[in-house]
C-alpha cells in the first residue's frame, strides 16, 4: 500500500494511481480511503471514460460505506456497459438486497432475485451468487428454492 500512497503524493493529479490506490485500500477492507481514492480519480473524465470498470470499484465503495442510494447509479452505468460480465450483476444484486433490507419493500427483493439470477446465467459456477440468492429467497419466503441454491452453494464450495 505504501508505494502505491507515495505514487498519489508523488502526482496527486494522477488519476490512474489514485484509482489504483482506492482498490488496494479497498481490497485490504478500508471502504471509506478508498472513496476518497476514487472520488479523486472520477475528476479526470477521460481516464473514468476509457475504464468500465471504474463504474464498478466506485459503486462497491459507495455502498460498502452506506451511500446505498448513491452506489445504484454506477452499479447500473455498469451493468448496462457491461452485459457481460456476472461480477456487475451480483454486486448490484447486493446492493438490492441491502435496499430491500433497509425498506422490507418486496420490489427491491425481487430486482436483487433478477440481478442474481442474470449473474448465475452468465456464471453458473459462481459460488457466492447462489449463495446471495439463496437469502433472496429466504427474505421472499421461497424455502425450497433457497434451500436448492444453498444445496448447489455447498456443492460448489467443496
Amino acid at each position: 500500500l505504501d508505494h502505491l500512497r507515495r505514487a498519489t503524493v508523488a502526482s496527486p493529479d494522477h488519476a490512474r494511481a489514485h484509482h489504483l490506490y482506492g482498490l488496494a485500500l479497498h481490497f485490504s477492507g478500508d471502504a471509506p480511503a478508498a472513496l476518497v481514492e476514487f472520488e479523486t480519480s472520477r475528476r479526470d473524465p477521460d481516464f473514468v471514460s476509457g475504464l468500465p470498470a471504474f463504474q464498478l470499484h466506485y459503486g462497491r465503495a459507495l455502498r460498502d460505506v452506506g451511500r446505498y442510494d448513491d452506489a445504484r447509479d454506477p452499479l447500473e452505468r455498469y451493468v448496462a456497459s457491461n452485459p457481460g460480465d456476472p461480477l456487475g450483476f451480483f454486486e448490484l444484486g447486493q446492493l438490492e438486497l441491502i435496499a430491500g433490507d433497509r425498506s422490507q419493500d418486496r420490489a427491491d427483493y425481487v430486482r436483487a432475485e433478477r440481478a442474481f439470477l442474470t449473474s448465475l446465467t452468465l456464471d453458473p459456477m459462481f459460488a457466492e451468487a447462489h449463495r446471495t440468492l439463496a437469502l433472496v429467497y429466504r427474505k421472499l419466503e421461497r424455502y425450497e428454492e433457497a434451500a436448492e441454491e444453498m444445496a448447489i452453494y455447498e456443492r460448489l464450495r467443496t
